[in-house]
């Protein structure tokens, strides 16, 4: 509840237990929206949609939770405006990695960036800090780890459900893809098949219903023969080849003097 009643305090402090304490009821909470709306209700907009609504609702509070924090540690002004503008340096940086081709060393800035963040919220109070008796510290101690492994079974148990949703959705949609597609591989193959058995009959049927089919098949093979010329042929052979014709009809050879007729318009030897 002092979580809630030092939501727009910006001057006091916090101790770090406070702090801690604070974030890890918040992260069990998100844990439960998740598990409770994920695995009774089946629905991943209801997790989006509390999960939205609580981060709104909490926003004020971890920042005046984070200055306190900073201010206790004995931060002055100056440097806890510089810590709260540091997320813009941090998209600088991200943007000269980007410009240099090192977006590999993103990360790396990342976890170098977050691990500044809690060294100064891990450190100690500059002006008083509670001692804790061995019993309440093995008290914190445990209730802190059941919260925790707590929020790991939720996060877990929620995250199994959502890959096995996943991975009947996708079986379910591969398989009526592959159905999709043995149905037009069936249509396609059945089409094909109707229309080469319609046309291989149209054809046998005009085929046979021909008076050459028909003729052709009583007249008998006979084979081919090449002829010798005869003495005509071979005289017209042993002309002189010349070409004969126009572009309109076109272009014959022939052998022989040719000599075109100008009323007729016929080639006469």
């Amino acid at each position: 509840m002092r979580y809630w009643r030092e939501a727009f305090d910006f001057h006091s402090g916090a101790y770090r237990l406070d702090f801690w304490w604070v974030h890890i009821v918040n992260t069990f909470i998100f844990a439960s929206i998740l598990f409770v709306s994920i695995i009774f209700f089946n629905s991943w907009s209801l997790a989006t949609k509390l999960s939205g609504t609580f981060s709104i609702l909490i926003t004020i509070p971890n920042l005046s939770l984070f200055i306190r924090r900073l201010r206790d540690t004995g931060f002055p002004v100056q440097t806890i405006m510089f810590v709260l503008m540091s997320p813009s340096l941090l998209g600088v940086s991200f943007g000269i990695l980007a410009s240099f081709r090192l977006v590999i060393l993103a990360p790396i800035a990342f976890l170098i960036y977050f691990g500044w963040l809690i060294y100064l919220v891990s450190r100690r109070s500059a002006y008083w800090t509670p001692t804790l008796s061995k019993k309440q510290k093995s008290f914190y101690a445990a209730l802190i780890s059941a919260v925790m492994i707590l929020t790991a079974c939720f996060q877990i148990a929620a995250l199994k459900h959502i890959t096995h949703e996943f991975r009947a959705a996708a079986q379910k949609y591969i398989q009526e893809q592959r159905q999709v597609n043995e149905n037009r591989g069936k249509s396609a193959s059945s089409s094909y098949s109707t229309k080469n058995g319609s046309m291989s009959s149209s054809t046998q049927e005009t085929d046979d219903n021909t008076p050459e089919a028909s003729s052709a098949s009583s007249i008998p093979e006979k084979e081919v023969t090449e002829l010798p010329d005869d003495s005509e042929t071979a005289v017209y052979r042993g002309l002189t080849e010349d070409t004969i014709g126009d572009a309109t009809f076109g272009f014959f050879k022939v052998h022989g003097t040719w000599e075109q007729d100008t009323a007729s318009l016929q080639w006469l030897q």
